[in-house]
Protein backbone atom coordinates (compact mmCIF):
# COMPACT_ATOMS: atom_id res chain seq x y z
CA UNK A 1 0.00 0.00 0.00
CA UNK A 2 1.63 3.39 -0.98
CA UNK A 3 0.17 7.07 -0.43
CA UNK A 4 -1.51 7.36 -3.19
CA UNK A 5 -3.37 4.28 -3.08
CA UNK A 6 -4.27 5.52 0.70
CA UNK A 7 -5.28 8.96 -0.64
CA UNK A 8 -8.03 7.57 -2.96
CA UNK A 9 -9.12 5.44 -0.21
CA UNK A 10 -9.91 8.28 1.88
CA UNK A 11 -11.81 9.79 -0.98
CA UNK A 12 -13.63 7.13 -1.32
CA UNK A 13 -15.19 6.53 1.72
CA UNK A 14 -15.65 10.62 2.59
CA UNK A 15 -17.77 10.15 -0.54
CA UNK A 16 -19.61 7.48 0.80
CA UNK A 17 -20.63 9.70 3.72
CA UNK A 18 -21.04 7.26 6.03
CA UNK A 19 -21.47 9.21 9.50
CA UNK A 20 -23.72 12.22 9.77
CA UNK A 21 -21.32 14.76 10.89
CA UNK A 22 -17.37 14.70 10.52
CA UNK A 23 -16.99 12.95 7.73
CA UNK A 24 -13.93 14.72 6.48
CA UNK A 25 -12.08 14.65 10.20
CA UNK A 26 -13.17 11.01 10.71
CA UNK A 27 -11.23 9.61 7.40
CA UNK A 28 -8.72 12.23 7.82
CA UNK A 29 -7.12 10.92 10.89
CA UNK A 30 -7.44 7.04 9.27
CA UNK A 31 -5.35 8.63 6.47
CA UNK A 32 -2.83 9.41 9.13
CA UNK A 33 -2.64 6.13 10.49
CA UNK A 34 -2.45 4.44 7.37
CA UNK A 35 0.39 6.86 6.89
CA UNK A 36 1.89 6.26 10.20
CA UNK A 37 1.95 2.47 8.89
CA UNK A 38 4.12 2.97 6.24
CA UNK A 39 6.35 5.60 8.41
CA UNK A 40 4.95 8.62 6.87
CA UNK A 41 4.54 11.40 9.15
CA UNK A 42 0.85 12.58 9.79
CA UNK A 43 -0.45 15.49 7.47
CA UNK A 44 -2.28 18.44 9.10
CA UNK A 45 -4.46 20.87 6.55
CA UNK A 46 -3.99 24.40 8.08
CA UNK A 47 -6.93 26.89 7.90
CA UNK A 48 -5.14 28.55 4.79
CA UNK A 49 -5.12 25.64 3.13
CA UNK A 50 -8.83 24.16 3.58
CA UNK A 51 -10.38 26.12 0.53
CA UNK A 52 -7.40 24.23 -1.75
CA UNK A 53 -7.93 21.04 -0.17
CA UNK A 54 -12.14 21.30 -0.38
CA UNK A 55 -11.32 21.91 -4.06
CA UNK A 56 -8.84 19.17 -4.96
CA UNK A 57 -11.01 16.96 -3.02
CA UNK A 58 -14.03 17.86 -4.74
CA UNK A 59 -12.56 17.25 -8.35
CA UNK A 60 -11.57 14.09 -6.98
CA UNK A 61 -14.98 12.99 -5.65
CA UNK A 62 -17.01 14.78 -8.90
CA UNK A 63 -14.66 13.82 -11.91
CA UNK A 64 -12.62 10.96 -10.21
CA UNK A 65 -9.44 12.90 -11.21
CA UNK A 66 -7.36 12.05 -8.07
CA UNK A 67 -4.38 14.40 -9.47
CA UNK A 68 -4.93 17.44 -7.62
CA UNK A 69 -5.54 15.38 -3.96
CA UNK A 70 -2.53 13.61 -4.42
CA UNK A 71 -0.48 16.10 -5.17
CA UNK A 72 -2.04 18.28 -2.37
CA UNK A 73 -1.38 15.23 0.12
CA UNK A 74 2.85 14.90 -1.36
CA UNK A 75 3.17 18.41 -0.46
CA UNK A 76 1.90 18.05 2.86
CA UNK A 77 3.66 14.85 3.00
CA UNK A 78 6.87 17.08 2.24
CA UNK A 79 5.60 19.67 5.23
CA UNK A 80 5.47 16.90 7.51
CA UNK A 81 8.34 15.86 6.87
CA UNK A 82 10.26 19.40 6.88
CA UNK A 83 8.59 19.77 9.89
CA UNK A 84 10.08 16.75 11.74
CA UNK A 85 13.65 17.51 10.65
CA UNK A 86 13.34 20.93 11.74
CA UNK A 87 12.04 20.42 15.15
CA UNK A 88 14.84 17.31 15.48
CA UNK A 89 17.57 19.59 14.26
CA UNK A 90 17.11 22.58 17.04
CA UNK A 91 16.50 19.45 19.46
CA UNK A 92 19.99 17.91 18.65
CA UNK A 93 21.40 21.80 18.66
CA UNK A 94 19.62 22.54 22.20
CA UNK A 95 21.54 18.93 23.67
CA UNK A 96 24.47 20.17 21.79
CA UNK A 97 24.49 23.49 23.71
CA UNK A 98 23.75 21.93 27.20
CA UNK A 99 26.86 19.59 26.44
CA UNK A 100 29.36 22.33 25.93
CA UNK A 101 27.85 24.21 28.72
CA UNK A 102 28.32 20.80 31.47
CA UNK A 103 31.43 20.49 30.18
CA UNK A 104 33.17 24.22 30.50
CA UNK A 105 32.01 23.74 33.83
Amino acid sequence: MDDDHIVKQTVELIKVQPFADGNKRTFRALLNLLLKRIQIPPVYIEVREREKYKEALLEAMKENDFSKIITFYHYKICDAIMNLDIKHSVFTDEQEKQKSQVLKK
